[in-house]
């Protein structure tokens, strides 16, 4: 049985993180995945990851601990500071434990642990942004509120920018 752990974020101490830990928890269940530890937090996501007593906790457990995935609901929930995110997704990958972001479907590791291309977008192919929200590739033209924006919209943006072409070029050689 694979083993995972459950991040939940929420940004204000009046704000509450059980839908999060409830989602994850039924999505580990439906996929007979055991939960080996939850850590959840109140606290802005704009804060440095070294300020961030659980999310600390967790990259250190990562990398101590047999994991093979982080939950978690939303990629924003790791962090609104887009190099801060980068960081953490980069120990996680390091450890070879693969974050699943619910929202988009998706994980940073494919099943034989190498990064999935998917998520190595060239970074001139990205919008410019100073955050991470819920739509990290989708529309930007426009103040949209993140919780409008759908799945289909980032569909729509990758074939918008043509990032087809790019991702069928992987296996991706350095240069």
């Amino acid at each position: 049985m694979e083993k995972v752990v459950l991040y939940c974020r929420v940004s204000t101490q009046v704000q509450d993180y059980e839908r999060q830990v409830s989602d994850l928890t039924q999505f580990a269940k439906k996929h007979q995945w055991e939960i080996a530890e939850t850590f959840t937090e109140k606290i802005s996501g704009a804060k440095k990851n070294d300020e961030r007593k659980e999310l600390t906790s967790l990259l250190s457990y990562a990398r101590v601990h047999y994991i093979n995935r982080l939950l978690a609901t939303e990629l924003s929930r790791l962090g609104r500071d887009t190099l801060q995110v980068l960081a953490a997704i980069n120990m996680l990958n390091k450890a070879k434990v693969s974050l699943y972001i619910m929202n988009y479907n998706i994980e940073t590791l494919t099943l034989d642990g190498k990064v999935n291309p998917i998520c190595l977008l060239k970074s001139e192919k990205l919008p410019r942004k100073k955050s991470i929200n819920v739509d990290i590739m989708p529309v930007t033209r426009k103040n949209y509120n993140a919780r409008d924006v759908s799945a289909t919209d980032s569909y729509e943006w990758i074939r918008k920018n043509d990032c087809g072409k790019y991702l069928q070029s992987f296996p991706h050689k350095k240069s």
